[in-house]
Parts: C-alpha cells; sequence; structure tokens
C-alpha cells in the first residue's frame, strides 16, 4: 500500500543499487526542490559512482558557488534550472517569488563549476510570446539546451487552470514558433527543443520529418513502459502524471523496484493501451503520435484514450 513516510538515506541507496542491478541507464532527481534534502550529495554521489547519469531538476533559489561545486563533485551529469521567461517581472509572477536575479546567478555558476545546464521553460498564457528571449538569454549565459515544457494541470497550475494553460491553438502557435526558433539558435553546442509530451506536436510541424531534438524512439506514451515516477516515500506511478490511485505500481520499501516493474498487472493499462479514440482514429499523424500525452488526456478526461485535450488537429 502506498505511504506518506519520506524515505530514509538507507533505502534511497537501496534503491539505487536496485536501479543499477537492473540496468537503469538514467535518473532524474526533482521535486518540489530536492537541494532542501539534507543527505542529497550523497545520494546523487552514489548514484553516479554506479554508473547512472544523473541529472538535477532545481528552481534555482538554493544554488551558490558553493553549492555548484559540490553537485559537480558528485558526478552530476546535468542541472536543469527553471526559468520561465528572461524578464523578471515575468518569472517572479510565474514563480510566485521574487527570485529571478538569483536564478540567474545559479545558472552563472554552475557553468563557472564546469557543468551542463539545462533551462526548463513551462509554457503558460502568461510566458507565451517569451520564449526566444529565454533562448537568447540562456545561449548567452552559456546554458547548453533550452526545453519548452507543457504545462498539465496538477497541484498550483491545476488551481488557476483557466487562468495560465494555453489553449490549443496557443499550442498550434507555439510549436510554430518553437520549430523555428530552433532552427535560427541551435548549433553544434546549443539546443532547442520541446520535452517529450511535445513531441507529437513538433512531429507534426515538420511533416514527419524527424529533427536531431525529436527523440529518436519516441511512439507515444512511454509511461510504464520506459520510466516509472516514483515519489519521496518510495511510492511508484507510472510518470509523474499520473500519480493516482489507480496506476499506483507498489512501494520500493515493501517490495524491489525489480518486482513491480515485472508484475504483469504493473501499469497495464498503459502496456496494453489501445488506441485513441475520437479524432486520433483517422489522423494521418496517428502512427507516431499514438494521441499524445496520456497524462494530459487522463487529467482532462479521466480517459486513458482520449485525444490529447491540446491538439488543435480536427
Amino acid at each position: 500500500m502506498s505511504t506518506d513516510r519520506e524515505m530514509s538515506t538507507d533505502e534511497v541507496l537501496c534503491l539505487i543499487d536496485q536501479a543499477a542491478e537492473l540496468g537503469v541507464p538514467h535518473i532524474s532527481v526533482g521535486g518540489g526542490e530536492p537541494l532542501v534534502r539534507k543527505d542529497i550529495f550523497t545520494l546523487l554521489k552514489y548514484a553516479s559512482d554506479k554508473h547512472i547519469a544523473v541529472e538535477l531538476l532545481s528552481n534555482g533559489t538554493l544554488i551558490d558557488e558553493d553549492t555548484a561545486k559540490r553537485l559537480a563533485a558528485c558526478g552530476v551529469r546535468a542541472v536543469s534550472v527553471s526559468l520561465d521567461s528572461a524578464t523578471p517581472e515575468v518569472h517572479n509572477a510565474i514563480r510566485r517569488k521574487d527570485c529571478f536575479e538569483t536564478v540567474i546567478h545559479a545558472i552563472e555558476c554552475l557553468i563557472d563549476a564546469g557543468l551542463r545546464v539545462e533551462i526548463n521553460t513551462t509554457f503558460t498564457k502568461l510566458n507565451l510570446r517569451d520564449f526566444e528571449g529565454v533562448v537568447r538569454l540562456s545561449k548567452k549565459l552559456g546554458a547548453s539546451l533550452v526545453r519548452a515544457v507543457r504545462l498539465v494541470s496538477l497541484g498550483r497550475a491545476e488551481e488557476n487552470d483557466a487562468l495560465i494553460s494555453p489553449a490549443s491553438e496557443d499550442y498550434h502557435w507555439f510549436s510554430d514558433m518553437l520549430y523555428e526558433v530552433s532552427k535560427k539558435y541551435s548549433d553544434k553546442n546549443f539546443a532547442v527543443t520541446g520535452d517529450d509530451a511535445f513531441a507529437p506536436f513538433l512531429y507534426i510541424k515538420n511533416k514527419k520529418q524527424r529533427m536531431t531534438w525529436l527523440p529518436g524512439n519516441y511512439m507515444g506514451c512511454i509511461g510504464g513502459r520506459v520510466i516509472v515516477s516514483i515519489d519521496p516515500y518510495g511510492n511508484v506511478y507510472p510518470c509523474g502524471y499520473l500519480k493516482y490511485p489507480e496506476f499506483y505500481g507498489g512501494n520500493v520499501t515493501e517490495e524491489s523496484l525489480k518486482d513491480i516493474w515485472g508484475r504483469e498487472d504493473s501499469f497495464k493499462e498503459l502496456r496494453n493501451l489501445t488506441l485513441p479514440t475520437g479524432k486520433c482514429r483517422g489522423c494521418e499523424y496517428l502512427e507516431f503520435c499514438r494521441g499524445g500525452c496520456r497524462g494530459a488526456a487522463y487529467i482532462k478526461t479521466k480517459s486513458l484514450t482520449a485525444p490529447d485535450p491540446y491538439c488543435w488537429i480536427q
């Protein structure tokens, strides 16, 4: 059964051992803010020493010169920092705190420490026109990548859905713009891309010709098939969007990750997913898209086979 007791250091170390034994190549450590955890550097170094590529997802507010050097010493592969606008007022409004200058300083500290820095920009109504400015600023600072992240209505975003969530026509415009900005700014040392949930929209824009920033093996939702999400309490879900009781796979403090992953009924709704219903059935992009983000569809409709609610294709 699921639990709300945060995993101890030893329990997380055991989980890392299990992941290494399973051949897990990559771990993303997020939050909340992972740097509030007192043992975070111990955990990051342990995973890196196990030859797992570790990415830290941070809001940047707790990173200074010393923290950046410690992260580099841990062998972290990359640090992804949230930057939602190149304009302080817009970024601070989205983040609900006066933190823009702190985040910029964090990015500079990380780059000075020799770390790969990736910028995550969550696309909302509030920063719809700001993305190219983020790209220009990030490239100037020395970041390696800017990633457009889809807003999914969970937590605070759910509370303010009508105010901040883009409409399908906004996604259409943004995907066109993202494509053009990527062509304009990407080079051998810098990339502009979208997260996996954006991939179908970029694919549609590019008329089925794969581009370097699209996941090469992207074939629809990978939740529970390629990835899992494990919360601070050890509860396992297919992805970060589908943390609902009906998708609960088990708890790593009670049974092994191998057993949870290998159990026949784990994430069966996603592993045995049927083709989407409605407008997707006759769509020319269905073979690649498979209906888009299943998490976004489920959050909006409580159906795993509904079309992506933000798709503009009719």
